[in-house]
């Protein structure tokens, strides 16, 4: 049987890449910046590992000219209630489980490099 695709996106904070399931995506649309859970709401999107680390450096670094590598993604200017949306979610998330995350990310970009490297299409 086939393996199911699977798609891929890159913390913006990290660059690490990941699947898409197990980042959290931020959208920036008509209200501003928004977490979307979901993934489906409509808008410019980017997205950021689950790594309380990750999450600091992408509100400290969008206060940089051009907004940092969020606001780059997301093609907008982020204001200080962005920026507070950030930190609200960042609260939220388990620095205990960051050594876990960390392992797993490493280990699906170590996967993801191999098979780059072994000329895989993506077919199994």
């Amino acid at each position: 049987m086939k393996a199911r695709h699977r798609p891929q996106r890159s913390c913006v904070a990290c660059r690490e890449t990941a699947e898409q399931r197990e980042l959290v995506r931020l959208v920036y649309g008509e209200q501003g910046l928004a977490v979307d859970e979901r993934r489906r709401a409509p808008g410019r999107g980017a997205y950021l590992c689950r790594r309380p680390a990750c999450w600091q450096r992408a509100r400290e670094t969008s206060t940089a000219k051009g907004g940092g590598p969020l606001g780059h993604a997301l093609r907008a200017t982020l204001t200080d209630a962005d920026r507070g949306t950030l930190a609200v979610y960042a609260r939220t998330l388990e620095p205990a489980g960051d050594a876990t995350t960390a392992h797993e990310h490493a280990a699906t970009a170590a996967a993801h490099t191999a098979k780059r490297d072994a000329g895989g299409s993506g077919a199994a």
